[in-house]
């Protein structure tokens, strides 16, 4: 696959979902204003990819979002202002070792609601009006929602050029009281 259909396309990534393929699992990446691009190769191809064409460092963003959030795995990848990758687990494998975990970018969600069609348990509601369907619990996907919000606060905090000194030191502040809170939250406060 060329990486520029995920990096340099001009429509910003609203998840990248597993799927099986003729030749085996495979991708399907959905932008926020709804196209979606079939990739051949796996997950964690495309989030290798998506890192390196962001120069980020993934194994030390995983250890950073690990500390803030005390997730050891399945941990939510803030690779960009607008690009805030929320993992959920979207389907039941066929064979072993297969993944089961797509990622929602957080910024192209709009809601998030219970269903009844079994086995999913929640439906992603993007802005752009697509639907994904989860298996896991409406609740456990807002804690995600929660935790990358507060993730990509601590990563864009101060960047913009024209932001005033004081109100960067404020929402510093504000961003660590509220990663101690959730510290205290899950029990991981250090």
């Amino acid at each position: 696959m060329n990486t520029t259909i995920i990096a340099n396309t001009s429509q910003t990534l609203a998840a990248i979902l597993p799927c099986y393929g003729a030749n085996g699992d495979s991708t399907i990446l959905l932008t926020a204003t709804g196209t979606c691009t079939h990739s051949p190769v796996g997950i964690r191809t495309v989030l290798r990819r998506l890192a390196r064409e962001r120069a980020v460092d993934l194994t030390a963003l995983k250890q950073q979002t690990e500390q803030a959030t005390g997730q050891r795995i399945l941990h939510i990848l803030p690779l960009a202002d607008d690009l805030v990758l929320v993992p959920v687990k979207v389907r039941t494998p066929q064979v072993s070792r297969d993944n089961c975990t797509g990622y929602v970018n957080a910024c192209s969600v709009a809601s998030v609601r219970s269903t009844s069609t079994q086995p999913h348990k929640a439906l992603i509601i993007l802005k752009s009006g697509a639907e994904i369907p989860t298996l896991w619990t409406p609740a456990t996907i807002e804690k995600y929602l929660r935790a990358a919000r507060l993730l990509a606060g601590k990563q864009s905090y101060g960047t913009q050029a024209n932001a005033q000194p004081e109100i960067v030191a404020i929402s510093r502040k504000l961003v660590e009281v509220f990663q101690d809170i959730l510290a205290l939250k899950t029990q991981n406060y250090t």
